[in-house]
């Protein structure tokens, strides 16, 4: 007799259950692949070691495109994100892994670099796409390049480069070749290409205060700000003192900003403005690196307060180290990666799993229902413009 195999035998010889049992074992309770097969030979089921990592990581191209369009539609329907990166060992060779979220996905990516050109392809979710629009020709003209490049360049909607060997012959074409010209040009596109696949334009970046994040409107991490203080170590007993009044005034002003996200006004923004200057513009005598540091908070001002203008912007960027630190926990167990399908694999379902964990969609019935073939969990991207819709509706009415 010959009958038409259900959905979730056509990809091979396993059915979904123990594809989904392997792949939630591996990717949720990160147990190692040689534990997970000798798991399922005691069980009495005949697999080899090859057929346990072919089926945690080939043929994954649907949870590769869903997890794109997570990313996506979360650039899409996001007022903010936050992000960090963390070492990442690829083929024995050192690498970092970024991480971009919210409240309502996560997203990693390892590279080879922590760059803002490698930040800004990260973005794109691995199609780039090179644009000179409105938003690449405001991001060149905060960068020192050449008066003579400007004539040269063909500002609008247009497509100029779809990877990076036809991006360089576009650069040649154009004479640019020197390298500072190269590197703000080629920012300045790949913003454009972001923009250009839907992402909000008021979007802000919190993070730690790495530069590779700093585009669009940057926030910073009030926890990261006060560690300039709290490294500090006073050599008399009146710079003690000194570094210890700083670090209450701080966490008081700190507190005063928190309570403005609860009320927001026209008027305490104002109030909180001034009373930055008042606190941070102190001159100690004979205490140099207390002044250092109150300088730089001082030339980080607009960063620092950007919850002023969006008072939903979080004050700190821990939600961003607690996603990064479930890569850190998996690079102490496991060391790197040794193929890119693994690499891939890895970025994919750790960051579908946070997804799944913070949409409060359960990762054991996500992963039934994709290698079934069913629709009983709906498309994360799916939920995540619910999600939005209805905090935002929420944010309304009230």
């Amino acid at each position: 007799m010959v009958g038409e195999l259900p959905k979730g035998y056509q990809a091979g010889h396993f059915g979904p259950k123990l594809v989904s049992y392997i792949l939630y074992q591996h990717y949720q309770c990160r147990v190692p692949q040689p534990l997970i097969y000798e798991q399922l030979r005691e069980w009495g089921i005949d697999i080899s070691v090859g057929q346990v990592n072919r089926l945690l990581i080939e043929q994954q191209v649907p949870f590769v495109q869903e997890q794109q369009q997570v990313l996506r539609v979360g650039l899409e329907t996001a007022g903010h994100i936050h992000t960090d990166d963390t070492g990442a060992r690829h083929q024995g060779k050192n690498g970092y892994c970024t991480v971009i979220g919210n409240e309502w996905f996560t997203y990693f990516r390892t590279s080879e670099s922590k760059s803002r050109l490698n930040f800004l392809e990260v973005l794109q979710g691995g199609q780039l796409s090179y644009v000179l629009n409105e938003s690449a020709r405001q991001y060149l003209e905060s960068q020192p390049i050449s008066v003579r490049h400007w004539e040269h360049l063909p500002f609008g909607d247009t497509c100029l480069a779809v990877d990076k060997s036809e991006w360089q012959d576009y650069l040649g074409a154009q004479a640019v070749q020197s390298a500072r010209a190269v590197q703000a040009i080629s920012e300045a596109a790949l913003l454009g290409g972001v923009m250009a696949q839907g992402m909000n334009a008021g979007l802000r970046v919190l993070s730690d205060g790495a530069g590779q994040f700093n585009i669009l409107a940057h926030g910073l991490c009030w926890v990261h700000a006060e560690r300039g203080l709290r490294r500090l170590q006073g050599t008399t007993p009146q710079q003690c003192r000194n570094i210890e009044r700083m670090q209450e005034r701080l966490w008081q002003y700190y507190r005063q900003l928190q309570q403005y996200q609860q009320h927001p006004t026209m008027e305490r923004k104002a109030e909180l403005w001034l009373l930055f200057d008042q606190l941070f513009r102190r001159h100690y005598r004979n205490h140099p690196s207390l002044n250092m540091v109150l300088k730089h908070l001082r030339q980080h001002k607009a960063e620092l307060l950007q919850v002023l203008d969006y008072p939903q912007l979080p004050l700190h960027n821990n939600a961003a180290e607690t996603d990064i630190r479930e890569y850190v926990t998996r690079r102490k167990m496991s060391g790197g990666t040794r193929s890119d399908l693994g690499r891939q694999a890895r970025d994919t379902f750790v960051g579908l799993k946070k997804t799944c964990r913070k949409l409060g969609v359960s990762f054991w019935q996500y992963l039934l229902s994709r290698l079934r073939g069913d629709e009983e969990v709906p498309l994360l991207a799916d939920v995540i413009r619910t999600k939005t819709a209805a905090k935002l509706q929420a944010a309304v009415a009230n």
